[in-house]
């Protein structure tokens, strides 16, 4: 036990317990929101930005954003992924189009 939590006793077991369930909520629901988004996986390759995207950009024009770094992207390797939900934020904020 961490030094800084506090022994269950029989006289805080509801409150333990209703913490446990709230923690076990934000849990959830952290899961849920960076394992699907709206039934579609949250992580995107290149055709499916633009796919995505208003307009449907070309390729080329994605990765002119990547290059200026207009757009949020990840890379792994020589691979690009677009996280939907920085996506869309970043679309909110009026992203290059």
């Amino acid at each position: 036990m961490d030094k800084t939590e506090k022994a269950i006793t029989f006289d805080n077991l509801p409150q333990a317990v209703a913490t446990l369930l709230s923690e076990v909520r934000e849990l959830r629901s952290l899961i849920e929101t960076n394992t699907t988004y709206g039934g579609f996986s949250p992580w995107m390759d290149i055709t499916e930005l633009c796919e995505y995207l208003p307009g449907h950009p070309a390729k080329c024009t994605v990765y002119e954003w990547i290059h200026s770094g207009t757009i949020p992207f990840h890379r792994c390797g020589k691979l690009f992924g677009f996280f939907r939900p920085e996506i869309d934020k970043w679309m909110i904020k009026g992203g290059k189009r």
